[in-house]
């Protein structure tokens, strides 16, 4: 009995995608395009967390010495350090190790590595990494502290100060704005998925009369309704996915291009995250549209 009733309910949902079929069609490529948003600023965050991430390695906050600083001042330094900051690491660079560090920068400038093997006026050095780079700021205030402020000929957080501020605020936007756009999407789905159902309850309200008038139960009533908006949701996964994978194999190209990211690197990101876009297009699309439709049926029928 169940089985049969199943059945009707899947035939019926199915006639009634086909007979308002051009709605159908507006509420699946709604629902498209908001899956393929939604679930192309998930990626994007992925991708750029990764390369935050890389970044991240690479901002640092470097004290040079004075050359008249022994071991157990600098040890003292690295301690209030630590103690000020999570620290991920503090490098010590040495005079030999800084003439290194300089060849690969100026290693055209054969003159000038003279000058530096044979006097080597380089400063030894602190290069500290933090956890959250937005926390190398508050190195600057242990290095104000009297016992300290003797040691430090000088730092570079303070040149690179302005470049890692502005990333941090920008990282920080695209987060914002990508919550944003898919609350945006989602709206808009939901609003349009509502609609298209309340028209089609409007448009067969003889039909809900007479079955409710010859006992039909209220599953048996609504069931249709909520296959037809299921339908949405499935194709709206299906065709979500094809084109989610055509945008990024052409965005890919232009990441080459613009941003120095390889293509297969993002290529290579998509297809490690394909398993969770298959799962994720077809749950919030059955979220989106069954949600849309209970709300709808709740109300209209």
């Amino acid at each position: 009995m169940f089985i049969v009733t199943a059945y009707r309910l899947i035939k019926l949902g199915l006639v009634n995608f086909w007979r308002n079929l051009w709605l159908s069609l507006i509420a699946t490529f709604v629902m498209s395009l908001t899956l393929m948003t939604i679930t192309f600023l998930a990626l994007s965050a992925f991708v750029i967390n990764a390369e935050i991430e890389k970044v991240k390695d690479r901002i640092d906050y470097e004290i040079f010495l004075n050359d008249d600083v022994g071991q157990e001042a600098m040890d003292s330094l690295k301690t209030a350090i630590s103690q000020k900051i999570q620290v991920k690491n503090i490098e010590y660079i040495d005079k030999q190790k800084a003439v290194e560090r300089y060849k690969e920068i100026f290693g055209d400038k054969e003159n000038l590595l003279n000058y530096i093997e044979q006097e080597n006026p380089l400063k030894e050095s602190l290069i500290i990494r933090a956890n959250d780079p937005s926390d190398l700021e508050k190195i600057g205030d242990v290095l104000k502290q009297s016992e300290f402020a003797s040691m430090v000929h000088s730092s570079s957080y303070s040149r690179n100060r302005e470049v890692i501020v502005r990333l941090l605020n920008i990282i920080d936007f695209i987060k914002k704005a990508g919550v944003v756009i898919g609350l945006v999407f989602i709206l808009i789905a939901v609003t349009v998925v509502f609609s298209i159902v309340r028209v089609a309850i409007y448009s067969r309200k003889d039909e809900i009369e007479i079955m409710k008038l010859v006992g039909a139960t209220d599953w048996f009533v609504h069931g249709p309704f909520m296959i037809e908006s299921a339908l949405y949701g499935i194709l709206a996964a299906i065709f979500g996915f094809g084109f989610l994978a055509a945008i990024f194999y052409y965005v890919s190209a232009a990441a080459t291009a613009y941003l120095s990211i390889s293509a297969d690197s993002l290529l290579q990101y998509f297809n490690s995250y394909i398993f969770f876009v298959i799962v994720f297009q077809f749950l919030m699309g059955l979220i989106i549209s069954l949600t849309s439709a209970f709300f709808a049926i709740r109300k209209h029928v």
